[in-house]
Protein backbone atom coordinates (compact mmCIF):
# COMPACT_ATOMS: atom_id res chain seq x y z
CA UNK A 1 0.00 0.00 0.00
CA UNK A 2 3.10 1.90 0.58
CA UNK A 3 2.82 5.39 2.70
CA UNK A 4 -0.66 7.30 4.07
CA UNK A 5 -1.65 9.54 6.75
CA UNK A 6 -2.14 8.02 10.02
CA UNK A 7 -5.21 10.05 10.47
CA UNK A 8 -7.29 8.75 7.39
CA UNK A 9 -9.10 5.93 6.68
CA UNK A 10 -8.05 3.78 3.56
CA UNK A 11 -9.10 0.98 1.48
CA UNK A 12 -7.08 -2.08 -0.01
CA UNK A 13 -8.72 -4.12 -2.89
CA UNK A 14 -7.28 -7.29 -4.18
CA UNK A 15 -9.47 -9.28 -6.83
CA UNK A 16 -10.41 -12.66 -6.30
CA UNK A 17 -10.04 -15.05 -9.90
CA UNK A 18 -11.43 -18.35 -10.07
CA UNK A 19 -9.26 -20.13 -12.17
CA UNK A 20 -10.28 -23.49 -11.59
CA UNK A 21 -13.19 -25.64 -13.43
CA UNK A 22 -15.13 -25.64 -10.23
CA UNK A 23 -17.66 -22.21 -8.65
CA UNK A 24 -15.60 -21.28 -5.42
CA UNK A 25 -18.07 -20.54 -2.63
CA UNK A 26 -16.41 -17.96 -0.38
CA UNK A 27 -16.83 -19.20 3.67
CA UNK A 28 -15.72 -16.96 6.74
CA UNK A 29 -13.65 -13.98 6.51
CA UNK A 30 -11.92 -13.23 9.30
CA UNK A 31 -9.25 -10.71 10.49
CA UNK A 32 -5.88 -10.51 12.76
CA UNK A 33 -6.57 -7.12 14.35
CA UNK A 34 -9.60 -4.88 14.79
CA UNK A 35 -9.17 -2.26 12.81
CA UNK A 36 -9.10 -4.38 9.52
CA UNK A 37 -12.58 -4.88 8.23
CA UNK A 38 -12.98 -7.32 4.95
CA UNK A 39 -15.46 -7.00 2.71
CA UNK A 40 -16.62 -9.41 -0.25
CA UNK A 41 -19.05 -8.75 -2.95
CA UNK A 42 -19.92 -12.04 -4.60
CA UNK A 43 -19.64 -15.63 -2.43
CA UNK A 44 -19.90 -17.69 -5.04
CA UNK A 45 -17.30 -17.10 -8.05
CA UNK A 46 -17.99 -19.20 -11.38
CA UNK A 47 -14.97 -20.66 -13.16
CA UNK A 48 -13.27 -17.96 -14.86
CA UNK A 49 -14.72 -15.04 -13.25
CA UNK A 50 -13.84 -12.52 -10.48
CA UNK A 51 -14.62 -10.62 -7.34
CA UNK A 52 -13.38 -7.44 -5.37
CA UNK A 53 -12.03 -8.24 -2.01
CA UNK A 54 -11.96 -4.75 -0.04
CA UNK A 55 -10.06 -4.13 3.24
CA UNK A 56 -11.06 -1.70 4.94
CA UNK A 57 -8.40 -0.01 7.21
CA UNK A 58 -9.13 2.57 10.26
CA UNK A 59 -5.80 4.14 9.96
CA UNK A 60 -6.52 5.76 13.30
CA UNK A 61 -5.16 2.71 14.97
CA UNK A 62 -1.71 2.62 13.02
CA UNK A 63 1.19 4.45 13.54
CA UNK A 64 4.44 3.33 11.20
CA UNK A 65 5.17 0.71 9.11
CA UNK A 66 2.97 -2.13 9.78
CA UNK A 67 1.85 -5.58 8.36
CA UNK A 68 -1.09 -7.23 9.14
CA UNK A 69 -3.39 -10.15 7.16
CA UNK A 70 -6.70 -11.24 6.33
CA UNK A 71 -8.25 -15.08 6.05
CA UNK A 72 -10.99 -16.69 4.19
CA UNK A 73 -11.57 -19.90 3.39
CA UNK A 74 -12.79 -21.11 -0.25
CA UNK A 75 -14.33 -24.81 -0.98
CA UNK A 76 -13.03 -25.66 2.58
CA UNK A 77 -9.30 -24.64 2.38
CA UNK A 78 -7.79 -21.79 4.11
CA UNK A 79 -6.25 -18.64 1.94
CA UNK A 80 -4.48 -15.85 3.72
CA UNK A 81 -3.76 -12.50 2.59
CA UNK A 82 -1.21 -10.18 4.01
CA UNK A 83 -1.64 -6.08 3.58
CA UNK A 84 1.24 -3.86 4.27
CA UNK A 85 1.91 -0.44 4.27
CA UNK A 86 3.11 2.56 6.46
CA UNK A 87 0.75 5.29 8.27
CA UNK A 88 2.64 8.16 8.38
CA UNK A 89 1.17 10.26 11.27
CA UNK A 90 1.06 14.14 11.56
CA UNK A 91 3.13 14.47 14.53
CA UNK A 92 5.44 11.70 15.18
CA UNK A 93 6.81 11.40 18.83
CA UNK A 94 9.00 8.90 20.56
CA UNK A 95 6.50 7.59 23.20
CA UNK A 96 2.50 8.75 24.49
CA UNK A 97 3.87 8.59 28.03
CA UNK A 98 7.21 9.53 29.82
CA UNK A 99 8.11 9.03 32.99
CA UNK A 100 10.43 11.57 34.54
CA UNK A 101 11.72 8.66 37.54
CA UNK A 102 12.93 10.99 40.55
CA UNK A 103 13.70 14.76 40.50
CA UNK A 104 16.13 16.58 42.65
CA UNK A 105 14.37 19.25 44.70
CA UNK A 106 15.89 23.17 44.23
CA UNK A 107 16.95 22.40 40.93
CA UNK A 108 15.34 23.13 37.27
CA UNK A 109 14.49 19.89 34.98
CA UNK A 110 14.32 20.54 31.28
CA UNK A 111 14.67 18.06 28.55
CA UNK A 112 14.60 17.82 24.73
CA UNK A 113 12.62 15.22 22.48
CA UNK A 114 12.88 15.16 18.83
CA UNK A 115 9.36 15.49 16.68
CA UNK A 116 8.60 14.55 13.51
CA UNK A 117 6.23 16.69 11.26
CA UNK A 118 4.79 15.24 8.04
CA UNK A 119 6.43 17.04 5.26
CA UNK A 120 3.10 17.86 3.65
CA UNK A 121 1.76 20.15 6.33
CA UNK A 122 2.28 23.76 6.30
CA UNK A 123 1.91 24.87 9.54
CA UNK A 124 3.86 25.78 12.49
CA UNK A 125 4.15 23.05 15.63
CA UNK A 126 2.72 24.76 18.54
CA UNK A 127 2.79 22.83 22.25
CA UNK A 128 -0.01 23.43 25.31
CA UNK A 129 0.49 22.15 28.70
CA UNK A 130 -1.90 20.81 31.72
CA UNK A 131 0.11 20.51 35.18
CA UNK A 132 0.39 20.59 39.28
CA UNK A 133 4.04 21.36 38.76
CA UNK A 134 4.09 24.01 36.17
CA UNK A 135 5.62 22.20 33.51
CA UNK A 136 6.69 24.50 30.38
CA UNK A 137 6.71 22.87 26.37
CA UNK A 138 8.12 25.00 24.00
CA UNK A 139 9.11 23.68 20.36
CA UNK A 140 11.34 25.26 17.32
CA UNK A 141 7.93 25.23 15.22
CA UNK A 142 9.03 21.96 13.37
CA UNK A 143 11.63 19.00 14.69
CA UNK A 144 12.60 19.89 19.00
CA UNK A 145 9.95 20.12 21.80
CA UNK A 146 11.70 21.26 25.16
CA UNK A 147 9.68 20.50 29.05
CA UNK A 148 11.33 22.12 31.61
CA UNK A 149 9.68 22.11 35.18
CA UNK A 150 10.96 25.20 37.31
CA UNK A 151 12.85 24.53 40.73
CA UNK A 152 10.77 22.77 43.55
CA UNK A 153 10.96 23.04 47.46
CA UNK A 154 8.86 20.34 48.59
CA UNK A 155 8.59 16.49 47.47
CA UNK A 156 5.53 15.53 45.25
CA UNK A 157 4.27 13.49 43.00
CA UNK A 158 3.31 15.07 40.09
CA UNK A 159 1.28 14.60 36.18
CA UNK A 160 1.33 16.70 32.85
CA UNK A 161 0.24 16.82 29.88
CA UNK A 162 1.26 18.18 26.49
CA UNK A 163 -0.48 18.70 23.54
CA UNK A 164 1.24 19.44 19.96
CA UNK A 165 -1.17 20.77 17.19
CA UNK A 166 -0.20 22.15 14.13
CA UNK A 167 -1.14 25.46 13.07
CA UNK A 168 -3.80 25.82 10.68
CA UNK A 169 -4.56 22.27 10.66
CA UNK A 170 -7.64 22.18 12.44
CA UNK A 171 -8.67 18.90 10.99
CA UNK A 172 -5.95 16.66 12.95
CA UNK A 173 -6.67 16.00 16.44
CA UNK A 174 -3.89 16.78 18.83
CA UNK A 175 -1.19 14.77 20.15
CA UNK A 176 -1.07 14.18 23.62
CA UNK A 177 2.20 13.39 25.92
CA UNK A 178 1.54 12.26 29.33
CA UNK A 179 4.11 13.08 32.09
CA UNK A 180 4.41 11.64 35.80
CA UNK A 181 7.67 11.38 38.58
CA UNK A 182 8.43 12.02 41.54
CA UNK A 183 9.91 15.14 43.32
CA UNK A 184 12.50 14.68 45.94
CA UNK A 185 12.38 11.38 47.34
CA UNK A 186 10.22 8.27 48.19
CA UNK A 187 9.66 6.15 50.88
CA UNK A 188 9.21 2.53 49.97
CA UNK A 189 7.59 0.60 53.38
CA UNK A 190 7.93 -3.43 53.01
CA UNK A 191 5.13 -4.56 53.09
CA UNK A 192 2.81 -1.79 52.66
CA UNK A 193 0.54 -3.70 54.92
CA UNK A 194 0.53 -4.65 58.42
CA UNK A 195 -1.52 -7.08 60.48
CA UNK A 196 -2.02 -6.45 63.94
CA UNK A 197 -2.64 -9.97 66.26
CA UNK A 198 -5.28 -9.88 69.07
CA UNK A 199 -2.55 -8.90 71.94
CA UNK A 200 -0.31 -7.24 69.79
CA UNK A 201 0.93 -3.72 70.60
CA UNK A 202 3.85 -3.18 68.38
CA UNK A 203 4.43 -3.94 64.13
CA UNK A 204 8.07 -3.95 62.87
CA UNK A 205 8.38 -3.34 58.89
CA UNK A 206 11.44 -2.68 56.39
CA UNK A 207 11.91 0.67 55.20
CA UNK A 208 13.68 1.97 52.28
CA UNK A 209 14.64 5.58 51.34
CA UNK A 210 15.20 6.35 47.50
CA UNK A 211 16.58 9.43 46.80
CA UNK A 212 17.72 11.37 43.64
CA UNK A 213 20.83 12.66 45.50
CA UNK A 214 23.37 11.36 47.85
CA UNK A 215 21.13 10.43 51.15
CA UNK A 216 22.28 12.67 53.70
CA UNK A 217 24.50 11.50 57.04
CA UNK A 218 21.81 11.90 59.22
CA UNK A 219 18.51 11.75 57.69
CA UNK A 220 15.39 13.79 59.52
CA UNK A 221 13.68 11.73 62.06
CA UNK A 222 10.14 9.63 59.98
CA UNK A 223 7.42 11.18 61.51
CA UNK A 224 3.33 9.80 61.41
CA UNK A 225 -0.01 11.47 60.88
CA UNK A 226 -1.82 9.65 64.13
CA UNK A 227 -0.68 10.97 67.12
CA UNK A 228 -1.34 7.52 69.21
CA UNK A 229 1.33 5.61 66.91
CA UNK A 230 5.26 6.01 68.27
CA UNK A 231 8.32 5.25 65.51
CA UNK A 232 11.31 3.66 66.61
CA UNK A 233 13.97 3.68 63.59
CA UNK A 234 17.02 2.54 62.73
CA UNK A 235 19.03 3.30 59.76
CA UNK A 236 20.95 1.17 58.29
CA UNK A 237 23.27 1.04 55.38
CA UNK A 238 22.17 2.45 51.69
CA UNK A 239 19.03 4.48 52.85
CA UNK A 240 17.17 0.79 54.30
CA UNK A 241 15.86 1.45 57.84
CA UNK A 242 14.23 -0.71 60.35
CA UNK A 243 10.78 0.74 61.69
CA UNK A 244 8.84 -0.38 64.82
CA UNK A 245 5.50 1.21 65.42
CA UNK A 246 4.08 1.35 68.91
CA UNK A 247 0.57 2.01 68.74
CA UNK A 248 -1.57 3.14 72.08
CA UNK A 249 -4.60 1.68 73.54
CA UNK A 250 -6.45 4.04 72.12
CA UNK A 251 -5.24 3.36 68.62
CA UNK A 252 -5.84 -0.35 69.51
CA UNK A 253 -9.82 0.33 70.27
CA UNK A 254 -10.03 2.36 67.17
CA UNK A 255 -8.43 -0.23 65.02
CA UNK A 256 -10.47 -3.02 66.58
CA UNK A 257 -14.04 -1.39 65.52
CA UNK A 258 -12.42 0.05 62.38
CA UNK A 259 -10.66 -2.97 61.16
CA UNK A 260 -8.46 -1.23 58.79
CA UNK A 261 -6.70 1.83 59.67
CA UNK A 262 -4.97 3.68 57.02
CA UNK A 263 -1.91 5.78 57.89
CA UNK A 264 1.26 8.63 56.34
CA UNK A 265 4.68 8.34 57.11
CA UNK A 266 6.50 11.47 56.05
CA UNK A 267 10.10 12.99 56.40
CA UNK A 268 12.25 15.48 55.35
CA UNK A 269 12.81 15.68 51.25
CA UNK A 270 10.50 12.60 50.37
CA UNK A 271 7.08 11.94 49.33
CA UNK A 272 4.52 11.00 52.37
CA UNK A 273 3.81 7.33 51.61
CA UNK A 274 0.92 5.36 52.72
CA UNK A 275 0.84 2.23 55.23
CA UNK A 276 -2.33 0.03 56.10
CA UNK A 277 -2.97 -1.25 59.49
CA UNK A 278 -5.34 -4.09 59.75
CA UNK A 279 -6.69 -5.90 62.95
CA UNK A 280 -5.96 -9.80 62.59
CA UNK A 281 -7.28 -11.49 66.23
CA UNK A 282 -6.58 -14.75 64.47
CA UNK A 283 -2.58 -13.80 64.35
CA UNK A 284 -0.09 -11.93 61.24
CA UNK A 285 -1.33 -13.76 57.70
Amino acid sequence: MGAFPAESNQVATFTLFNATSNALRIGKLESCCAFLEPVIYEKTIVPGASTPLDVLIDAHSLNGPFKKNISFEANGQSHTVWIEGEAKPAIAIPSTHIHCGHLPLGQLWTTNLAVAVRSNLPGKLTATTQSNIGLSANTDGKAMLQLSIPAQREPMRWQGLVQLRIEGQPQLPPVAIHLEGCMGGRLHPQPRKLALAENARKATFALHRKHPEPLPPAPTPLQCNLPDIGIKEELGATGNSTVELDFTDAFIQRLKAERRIPIQLSTEGYVPASLMIEYSPGGVR
